[in-house]
């Protein structure tokens, strides 16, 4: 079932423009636990740096702080960063860092969906969340309906799509252009509740063909 899952969708992504998938499991709820990002921190809203012995203290002094959303922890400086805003809130500035750490708290979303269904309506860049694990995806929210995940997009041309197995696991290319999400992303977010795929094929004028698809994607788990 995995191989056949996996080989789809990669044959998928030669032929399509664009991919999508979205849960829908309605049993699936945001999350509240404190999240951590190793090699990852929030630029450009801190509004308060301080030194601190460890991660600990300076999440103990972002609780304390009513303005403080998240923090970040540089652990060879020791330096500690207080957010005023979250990585939710602002993802094209939450970057990867080595050595460094972001924490925060606040209210997580595991699906387009749930962030459509909380009254975001503009289609862009969204953080979803499975067990831990921070994504970065695309949120498609006007196609039908809205809330869809896009898992791989081509417009232009700018990408090149005839890769090897390893980037096709990770992934490529850029998210507001032309992407693939990647195996390992999609094993993430395929762990828990049912998925929907949907596929729609179009040439490069912009024309869709009458080739469509919608149909329920099962979990993908091995991607060795």
């Amino acid at each position: 079932m995995t191989v056949i899952t996996a080989v789809l969708l990669l044959f998928l992504a030669f032929l399509t423009h664009q991919v999508w998938v979205e849960c829908c499991d309605k049993k699936i709820t945001a999350r509240t636990n404190l999240y951590l990002f190793d090699n990852h921190a929030l630029l450009k809203h801190v509004y308060q740096l301080k030194t601190a012995s460890s991660s600990v203290i300076c999440g103990r002094d972002c609780s304390f702080d009513s303005n403080c959303a998240s923090f970040n922890y540089h652990t060879s400086s020791q330096v500690c960063e207080l957010n005023n805003v979250t990585g939710d809130h602002s993802p094209t500035d939450f970057m990867q860092l080595q050595g460094s750490a972001y924490y925060d708290g606040t209210l997580r979303y595991s699906s387009c969906q749930m962030w459509y269904k909380a009254g975001h309506r503009d289609s862009g860049i969204y953080i979803i969340y499975h067990d831990l694990t921070g994504i970065q995806v695309y949120c498609d929210m006007e196609t039908d309906g809205g809330g869809w995940i896009v898992i791989q997009r081509r417009q232009d041309g700018s990408v090149d799509f005839y890769r090897d197995w390893a980037d096709y696991k990770t992934g490529f290319g850029n998210l507001t252009a032309e992407f693939w999400l990647g195996l390992d992303a999609l094993r993430s977010l395929t762990t828990s509740g049912q998925w929907q795929l949907k596929v729609q094929i179009e040439d490069w004028e912009g024309e869709k063909a009458g080739l469509f698809m919608k149909c329920l994607l099962y979990q993908v788990t091995n991607t060795r």
